[in-house]
């Protein structure tokens, strides 16, 4: 990944993460954990985490995609908006497993 690109994405982070915080984080406890920019800058792969109804909540924010779109279209300066895609962020899942092998192993001494 160039710097211009790794750049470019953390930009499309910041932007990504204002708009969802300021339209959704009211109804629904949610964070960018992280984006990932497709190598020709047409898709803009959004990790999301929710304290709580994660897949409820995930379908709510797909459903609003043009809507974030065109927030974060309006607030980009000089790019093309690129597609947006959001998914829940898999690291947390990971975590869970993890603690949940670390409990495991602590009640077994």
């Amino acid at each position: 990944m160039s710097v211009s690109h790794e750049k470019k994405q953390n930009y499309y982070f910041q932007i990504i993460s204002k708009v969802i915080e300021t339209y959704f984080l009211e109804r629904m406890p949610v964070s960018v954990n992280w984006v990932r920019l497709s190598a020709d800058n047409s898709h803009l792969f959004v990790y999301l985490e929710f304290q709580f109804s994660q897949r409820k909540n995930l379908a709510k924010i797909i459903k609003a995609e043009k809507f974030i779109r065109l927030k974060f279209g309006n607030l980009l300066e000089g790019f093309k908006v690129p597609q947006l895609h959001f998914l829940l962020d898999p690291v947390v899942e990971r975590v869970e497993k993890i603690d949940k092998i670390f409990s495991e192993i602590q009640k077994e001494k």
